[in-house]
C-alpha cells in the first residue's frame, strides 16, 4: 500500500476554496484549484512514497504490472479526480473506444504533436465517466426530447432559424435534431450573434431554469454558441452523494459545484462551445449521439459489508463510498484489482493483515492499493471514496 502525492490542475474555472479545504492547505494566492488527479495518466501522474523516496505511480506499475494491476493489465484502467467548478466548463463529449483508436492513429500519422492545441485525441482510449456530487452540483447532460428542443427554439421567433425549425418540426427525431443542431453549430458570426441577442431580450424576465442559465452563460462567455446549450441539453441538479453517468458520445458540461469524478484512463475531449480552446465541429458532429438522453441518477447498491456502490455499465471502473464509524471495523470484499482510497473526512487506518502492513490516512489523503492486496481492513472514523 502506498500513500499518493497528487497533482492539481489550476484551470481558470476552478474554485479557490473547495479543493484547498479538502486538502487542508492555505491558498493565499487565490489560485483556482480546478481538479485533483489521482492516477497514472501521462498528462498528470500521481506519485507514491517508497522507502523514503517518491516515484511516479506509472513507474511503480511498470516494475511489476501483474502484481500491481493484476494479470493481463499494463496500465491503470481508471482516473480518479476531485473537480471543483465555480464557472461552467466547456460543452464536450468523449469518443468510444473504436473512435479513439482510429482518431489517435490518424493524428499520429498526420504527425500532429501530442500537445498541439488543435489535436483532438491525446490517447487511444474511451472516456465514460461518473460524477458524484460532494456539494449541490449543476450539470448539462445529453439531449432533451426533440419536441422540447423545438419548443425552446420556436419561442425565440428568429428569422435566422425559422426555415430550419420548420424542417425540424416535420422530423422530430434524432436525424432531424442532428440537422438542426449542425445548422446552429455552424452559424455565421453575424447570424449567431443575432440569434443569441434575440433570445437574451425575449427571456429577460423569465424564471425558467434554461433561460436563467442562458443569461449566466452569456455573462461568462458572451456570445459563444455554447450559451444556447441549455435549450438543447438536460439540466441536472444533484444533491450531495447523487451521481450521473456520462456515456461516450453524450454532450455534457459541468456548470458549478464540487464532485468526485471517476473515468476511464483517458484525456480525450471533443469540445462544442463555452471555451477558447480548439473546436473541431465536423469531428464533434461525427461522434455525437443525438438520441434523447436519460436523466436518471445512478443507482446505489448497499453491499453486505456496508459499502455503497454506484452501479454503472462500465468495465473500466467502479466507484463506492464507505462511511466508517468509530469502533466499527470495515472488512473489504476480495478484489484482485488495483484500488485508490480517498479520505474526504476524518482519520482512518488501513491494514493489510496478510502482510502485517498498515497506513494512516487523514482528510485529503489518498492511498493506492495494488491488486495483490485483495483484502484489507479499515478502522477509525471517516468518509471514504473507493475507486477500482
Amino acid at each position: 500500500m502506498y500513500k499518493l502525492v497528487n497533482p492539481v490542475q489550476h484551470y481558470s474555472w476552478g474554485s479557490t476554496s473547495s479543493i484547498p479545504e479538502i486538502l487542508g492547505v492555505d491558498n493565499f494566492e487565490k489560485k483556482p484549484f480546478a481538479e485533483l488527479w489521482m492516477g497514472a495518466h501521462s498528462s498528470a501522474v500521481s506519485k507514491v512514497y517508497i522507502n523514503d523516496k517518491i516515484i511516479p505511480l506509472n513507474e511503480l506499475i511498470a516494475q511489476n504490472p501483474n502484481t500491481v494491476l493484476g494479470e493481463n493489465r499494463k496500465t491503470l484502467p481508471f482516473l480518479l479526480k476531485i473537480l471543483a467548478a465555480t464557472k461552467p466548463l466547456s460543452i464536450q463529449l468523449h469518443p468510444n473506444k473504436d473512435e479513439a483508436i482510429k482518431g489517435f492513429n490518424r493524428e499520429n500519422k498526420q504527425k500532429i504533436p501530442i500537445d498541439a492545441p488543435f489535436r483532438n485525441y491525446k490517447d487511444n482510449n474511451h472516456k465514460p465517466e461518473i460524477l458524484c456530487a460532494l456539494s449541490k452540483f449543476t450539470a448539462l447532460k445529453g439531449f432533451r426530447s426533440p419536441k422540447d428542443i423545438y419548443d425552446n427554439f420556436s419561442q425565440i421567433e428568429s428569422d435566422v432559424i425559422r426555415g430550419q425549425l420548420n424542417n425540424f418540426k416535420s422530423e422530430l427525431n434524432p436525424s432531424g435534431l442532428e440537422s438542426f443542431f449542425s445548422y446552429i453549430l455552424k452559424l455565421s458570426e453575424d447570424k449567431k450573434n443575432s440569434l443569441i441577442r434575440l433570445a437574451e431580450s425575449n427571456f429577460i424576465n423569465s424564471n425558467k431554469l434554461h433561460h436563467q442559465w442562458l443569461y449566466r452563460l452569456i455573462r461568462e462567455y458572451a456570445y459563444d454558441i455554447g450559451v444556447l446549450a441549455p435549450f438543447f441539453l438536460n439540466i441536472i441538479l444533484l444533491e450531495p452523494n447523487e451521481a450521473i453517468f456520462i456515456k461516450s458520445g453524450e454532450l455534457h458540461a459541468y456548470l458549478n459545484g464540487t464532485g468526485i469524478e471517476l473515468m476511464a484512463n483517458s484525456d480525450n475531449v471533443l469540445r462544442g462551445g463555452l471555451t477558447q480552446k480548439h473546436i473541431d465541429k465536423d469531428e464533434l458532429l461525427s461522434l455525437t449521439n443525438f438520441s434523447q438522453a436519460s436523466t436518471k441518477l445512478v443507482k446505489i447498491k448497499k453491499m453486505s459489508n456496508g459499502e455503497h456502490t454506484y452501479i454503472t455499465n462500465s468495465n473500466d471502473f467502479e466507484l463506492s463510498t464507505i462511511d466508517l464509524k468509530k469502533g466499527i471495523i470495515f472488512q473489504s470484499q476480495y478484489e484482485n484489482k488495483a484500488k485508490i482510497l480517498l479520505c474526504l473526512k476524518g482519520n482512518i487506518k488501513i491494514t493489510d493483515k496478510a502482510r502485517k502492513i498498515n497506513l494512516d490516512c487523514s482528510q485529503g489523503e489518498s492511498i493506492f492499493i495494488p491488486a495483490n492486496i485483495s483484502n484489507f481492513v479499515l478502522e477509525g472514523e471517516g468518509a471514504i471514496f473507493k475507486a477500482c
